[in-house]
Order: C-alpha cells, then sequence, then structure tokens
C-alpha cells in the first residue's frame, strides 16, 4: 500500500471509530442526507406532484370518497413497502457479507465526498432503512386515524372545494414521497451492484496472483 493510501485508510478509519461515539439523532440525520432526492428528481418530483394534484382535484375528488379511497391505497402501499423493506434488510446483511478481507481494506481507502466509500455505503444502508421505516410508520398511524373516521368528515369551517383541495394536496405529497422511495431502490440496487463488482475484482486478483505462484514453483 502506497504513503498516500495508507494515509487515507488511516484516516478513513479514524472517522469510522468517531462514528462509534456518534449520537443516534447525529447519526440518522447523516444518512437520510444520502437519500434526499437529487435537483433532477426534485424536479421530476414536483411536476409529478403538481399533475397528481390536478388529477385529485378536478377528477379524483368529484367521483370517489376521498376517506375511504385513501384508506384503501395506504393499506395496498403498505403491501409493498413492508415487503421491501425485508429486501433492503437483506440486501444490507449482503453488503456486509460481501465487505471483508481486502474489499473492506479497498471500499475503506477510497473517498466518497466527506468519507470513505465504505462509511458511504453504510450510512447509504441506513438512510435508506429508516426512509422506509418512516414510510411503514406513518402508514400504519394513517390507517389507524382513517379507520375511525367518518367516511363524511371534513372541516366544518371551510367551504367543500377548500377542503377538496386541502385534501387533494396532501395526498400528492403523500403519493410523491412514495414514488420517491420506490425510486430510490434504483440507488440501492445500484450500491450493491458495485459491491458485488469490488468483491468480484478481488477474487479474480487473487485467483490470478494464486496462478502465478504456482507456475512459479
Amino acid at each position: 500500500m502506497s504513503t498516500d493510501k495508507s494515509d487515507n485508510f488511516s484516516k478513513n478509519t479514524r472517522s469510522l471509530l468517531t462514528d462509534i461515539n456518534t449520537s443516534s439523532y447525529k447519526l440518522f440525520k447523516r444518512s437520510l442526507r444520502l437519500v434526499l432526492p437529487s435537483q433532477k428528481r426534485t424536479i421530476f418530483l414536483l411536476i409529478f406532484g403538481i399533475i397528481a394534484f390536478l388529477f385529485l382535484k378536478f377528477y379524483f375528488m368529484e367521483n370517489i370518497n376521498a376517506i375511504e379511497s385513501y384508506r384503501d391505497f395506504v393499506k395496498e402501499v403498505n403491501e409493498i413497502v413492508i415487503p421491501t423493506f425485508a429486501v433492503i434488510i437483506t440486501g444490507y446483511a449482503i453488503f456486509q457479507a460481501l465487505v471483508n478481507g481486502e474489499t473492506l481494506i479497498t471500499l475503506i481507502s477510497m473517498d466518497s465526498k466527506e468519507r470513505s466509500r465504505f462509511a458511504e455505503y453504510n450510512y447509504y444502508f441506513l438512510g435508506l432503512s429508516l426512509l422506509y421505516l418512516i414510510l411503514i410508520i406513518f402508514n400504519l398511524l394513517a390507517l389507524l386515524i382513517f379507520k375511525n373516521m367518518s367516511k363524511e368528515w371534513h372541516l366544518q369551517f371551510l367551504s367543500n372545494k377548500l377542503n377538496e383541495g386541502i385534501t387533494s394536496f396532501l395526498i400528492a405529497v403523500y403519493v410523491t414521497f412514495v414514488i420517491h422511495s420506490l425510486i430510490e431502490l434504483k440507488s440501492f440496487i445500484y450500491n450493491l451492484f458495485q459491491c458485488f463488482n469490488i468483491n468480484a475484482a478481488h477474487t479474480a486478483i487473487n485467483h490470478i496472483k494464486g496462478q502465478k505462484n504456482n507456475n512459479s514453483e
């Protein structure tokens, strides 16, 4: 290992040790920053949210009971999100299994923005897990609330149109958040793919070295 690479490895290792003494709040805050939408995705989500709002306001609310339909929609989302959360935990376990030996040393030696590539992957998997956990908890709370709510409930001091507008906006925000969570799986798959590549490269290098040693003997 070169001097620069060795220094980098030592610096990133110290950073990992620092994380051990960091509060859970700070760790969660750092990890959730990694699952925030990029600039391009933010623009896409804004456009999607506006379209969803207009569709809900001028079509959905006039033809379907909002509370009952939203409750059913949340149930369907939960049926997708909960198994997906299990897949993410399994993927994180695969990541931990892959990252050992020389693969671990390589990832710790590689810089990625503010920290090592290993720490970046580790924080990302934590952030994605928290994102889906937040969505699951929110869905459960929403189901509990809407289960005991009258189908005709509305804010009586506001007009019907304003009630429909507020409901449409809130549902559009929720749907947009769900779409963002599902799109984020793309990065999850990409990170696992990169870990597989690094692990496979090290296995291949070790195999070549072994063959050379055998030939030299």
